[in-house]
């Protein structure tokens, strides 16, 4: 973990079996959520709250995958370039990620809103990071 703050508390070990394939398509790119047994592997890392491994599932959720705190939520694409997190349980709750995809890089850039702190910078790409 980066910071013992904020999403630090975030993460959730829990096996996610079967999730069914789906993938978000931007201009000639497909992003994957949810393609197969443990789903697909994201991570976000924040300005100041350090970062947390996810699990988008393609069933409009995501699990935290490395602390067992019992953070998960939904996921939602209010339009073909933007997606939303939003934390439902553990420690985490109420926070909600807002962000742009860029295209070229497959990462998106936005904003970490939390019930008892600033909004804050935060960014969402695949792939999982050591120490989160």
């Amino acid at each position: 973990m980066r910071r013992s703050i904020g999403l630090a508390g975030a993460l959730l070990a829990v096996p996610v079996i079967g999730a069914s394939m789906a993938t978000t398509t931007f201009a000639s790119q497909a992003i994957p959520f949810g393609t197969g047994p443990g789903s697909t592997p994201w991570v976000i890392v924040t300005q100041n709250s350090g970062c947390e491994n996810i699990l988008i599932k393609a069933n409009r959720k995501f699990v935290a995958t490395t602390d067992g705190t019992g953070n998960h939520g939904t996921w939602s694409e209010p339009t073909d370039r933007t997606l939303t997190l939003k934390w439902t349980s553990g420690p985490a709750t109420g926070f909600v990620f807002k962000g742009t995809l860029n295209t070229t890089t497959d990462v998106y850039s936005g904003h970490l809103v939390t019930p008892s702190a600033p909004k804050q910078k935060a960014k969402l790409e695949l792939g999982s990071l050591t120490g989160c």
